[in-house]
């Protein structure tokens, strides 16, 4: 059920950034907030805040152009991918972040390695 509700949350994020909308709202529901820390961590969204009812979301643009190129969603609740840590290395680029589930939380590709874990592949973010 969590799986779904975080598919849900980034696909609303995709087509908030293809309609150049500002700012987006999410009924607050199950969505995990550190997956709105996460974004905002990594830059993707400018701010968040939670109401009783809604999360308000300020996207980021830069000269008017979403951050990101696009977000594919590879694991979804009947299709499960999991990435072992020894297969970590093959999958660097410059222009994708590999998103995980780990034990740790939500890691780029890169801090899963870091930590040498592996997880589960949630998306990818092309730059």
């Amino acid at each position: 059920m969590r799986l779904k509700w975080m598919i849900n949350f980034v696909n609303i994020l995709k087509v908030g950034y293809k309609c150049r909308k500002k700012k987006i709202s999410i009924k607050h529901s199950n969505l995990p907030l550190n997956l709105l820390s996460f974004f905002y961590k990594k830059g993707l969204i400018e701010s968040w805040r939670c109401n009783e009812f809604c999360i308000d979301i300020n996207l980021r643009y830069i000269n008017n152009k979403p951050i990101f190129n696009e977000i594919k969603i590879i694991s979804t609740s009947g299709f499960r991918i999991f990435m072992p840590k020894k297969k970590n290395i093959k999958y660097y680029k410059d222009n994708i972040d590999i998103i995980l589930f780990t034990s740790k939380g939500i890691l780029t590709l890169k801090e899963a390695e870091y930590f040498g874990i592996g997880g589960e592949v949630f998306f990818i973010i092309y730059y």
